[in-house]
């Protein structure tokens, strides 16, 4: 069974936005960083977290369009990003708090 290991990260202004994206990603992922996940997933699964970003973007893009003035702050970017087998192992990444679960050095 082949995997992905998909870097998450999220800009979102509304807080109940961030904590929905949150609860969603915490199903497929760890926390690396305040706005950061990392996931490492068969690819099935990858493509079910596909799905469910792009139907959730929607989602909040609807609701925004119906509630905001076009002028008013309503960020919603979302960055699904695969990475190559074995980037992990070439990867940097420094600091004491970080443990994603996956097999790189920590520095």
């Amino acid at each position: 069974m082949n995997s992905t290991i998909c870097l998450i990260c999220y800009d979102i202004s509304s807080n109940k936005t961030r904590r929905e994206i949150v609860k969603l990603l915490e199903n497929y992922g760890k926390r690396i960083q305040e706005s950061v996940f990392l996931c490492d997933l068969p690819d099935e699964r990858a493509i079910r977290l596909d799905k469910e970003l792009r139907a959730f973007y929607a989602r909040k893009m609807k609701a925004i369009k119906k509630k905001k003035k076009p002028d008013e702050n309503n960020t919603l970017d979302i960055f699904m990003i695969p990475m190559e087998p074995g980037i992990m192992d070439v990867s940097l990444v420094l600091g004491n708090e970080i443990d994603c679960g996956l097999s790189f050095k920590v520095i």
